[in-house]
């Protein structure tokens, strides 16, 4: 009970850090990712993602590759192994081409609104137990009818414990 409350504690402060540094900056959106932890215990990576509009105006974009589709369907994440010269973990899902999108496939998010998602990659990219992993996102611009807005992130780390296949 108390180390549930000490990693509260811990995402409080690193929250209040980051919004605090992001109130210097102009990048409009703050993207912030987790492991589901009980997931991550039972094998599964499922990737929690938080999306806040703190721009001044609404943002538009499709959320087709990147972490607010309701499914991994092309590689849009950077998988590394931290310790192997940060290789890049191999995109084994799969890969869904899509005829053009319609208006009702944006989402369309308000000032101070967010957002919130969980991806299941544990099927998209190969993890190996007792590794330690590093996931980012490799495009940080969120696309809003023609212009862009820079996304702030901090990467996700996680440990792959033994509920997970061994790799040579």
């Amino acid at each position: 009970m108390l180390k549930r409350g000490f990693q509260w504690l811990v995402l409080s402060w690193t929250l209040l850090v980051l919004m605090a540094c992001h109130s210097k900056t102009e990048a409009g959106l703050l993207l912030t990712m987790r492991v589901d932890q009980p997931a991550l215990a039972s094998g599964q990576v499922i990737i929690v993602s938080e999306l806040v509009n703190q721009a001044g105006q609404s943002i538009t974009f499709l959320p087709w590759n990147t972490p607010f589709d309701s499914a991994v369907t092309g590689d849009f994440l950077s998988v590394t192994q931290a310790g192997s010269d940060n290789a890049r973990s191999p995109y084994i899902g799969m890969m869904v081409k899509r005829m053009a999108p319609t208006d009702s496939d944006y989402l369309t998010l308000a000032h101070q609104q967010s957002i919130e998602n969980r991806l299941d990659i544990t099927r998209a990219y190969a993890f190996c137990r007792n590794q330690h992993y590093v996931v980012d996102i490799l495009n940080k611009n969120i696309l809003q009818n023609n212009s862009s807005h820079d996304l702030e992130l901090v990467p996700v780390k996680f440990d792959a414990g033994d509920a997970f296949p061994v790799c040579d």
